[in-house]
């Protein structure tokens, strides 16, 4: 049975693989630039605050494409997000703007704005249930269609062994702190961290800070960092990483 696990602060932009098509002489044609798939994914749970969402067999698959129709018949025109579609094996899905009741950032971690309509550019999500052997993944639209080469292996991977050694804030500068985070990955295979980090103070109650996504290649460790200059004013800046495990809280006087 699944089971949805959500890690939320409340009450307190990989695997890089790509494929690339053209679309029909008579449509838009479309490139897909960049391909991850990813363990969690961050999503915003409150109108102030971001965490992560995960669920036991499945994966996050984002897809980055580029829709160019000015270079097709004049009537090509640019193709709407709910024209694509994600094949794995004989299972078939849509894009997701939305996981459960949580949506999802406009601005991801890792891939960057997401595909809209009549955007040129952006990356399209599926939840994809995770096949227990390996299948053929393809990209799909309107006279359409690419393989995306080593997502299929991605999508078999065990769950990661990734965890996190250190999480620090410091302060140099009026109004601007300096994240760190120090990120070790002790399984066999190369492996996606996913985390999400808000603030508390020094002028407000919480904020979304940044979603964070590194991937990492068998037994290395990664230093993430992100410098926070929204901050507005002075005092304490308390701030929280949550991740699939749990949280990670640190603080610094600003």
């Amino acid at each position: 049975m699944n089971r949805r696990h959500l890690l939320t602060l409340c009450g307190a932009g990989l695997v890089g693989l790509a494929g690339c098509a053209d679309g029909s002489a008579t449509g838009p044609s479309v490139e897909a630039t960049r391909t991850r798939v990813l363990p969690a994914m961050v999503v915003r749970t409150f109108p102030d605050a971001i965490g992560v969402v995960s669920e036991t067999d499945r994966r996050y698959l984002l897809a980055t494409v580029e829709v160019d129709a000015e270079s097709e018949a004049e009537s090509a025109s640019t193709l709407d997000r709910d024209e694509f579609s994600l094949t794995v094996g004989r299972r078939t899905y849509d894009p997701r703007t939305e996981l459960g009741r949580y949506t999802v950032p406009e601005r991801h971690a890792v891939a960057g704005p997401t595909y809209g309509e009549r955007a040129s550019r952006g990356s399209l999500l599926f939840e994809v249930s995770q096949p227990e052997t390996l299948r053929t993944v393809a990209l799909s639209w309107p006279d359409g269609e690419t393989t995306l080469g080593g997502a299929g292996e991605a999508l078999v991977r065990p769950e990661p062994s990734v965890t996190i050694d250190s999480f620090r804030a410091e302060s140099e500068e009026p109004e601007r702190v300096t994240l760190s985070a120090e990120i070790r990955n002790g399984g066999d295979h190369r492996d996606w961290f996913v985390g999400a980090v808000n603030r508390q103070g020094p002028s407000v109650a919480i904020t979304p800070v940044r979603g964070v996504a590194v991937e990492l290649d068998p037994g290395a460790t990664e230093t993430w960092t992100h410098v926070d200059d929204s901050l507005g004013g002075t005092g304490t800046a308390r701030y929280t990483l949550r991740t699939t495990e749990g949280s990670h809280e640190t603080s610094v006087e600003v």
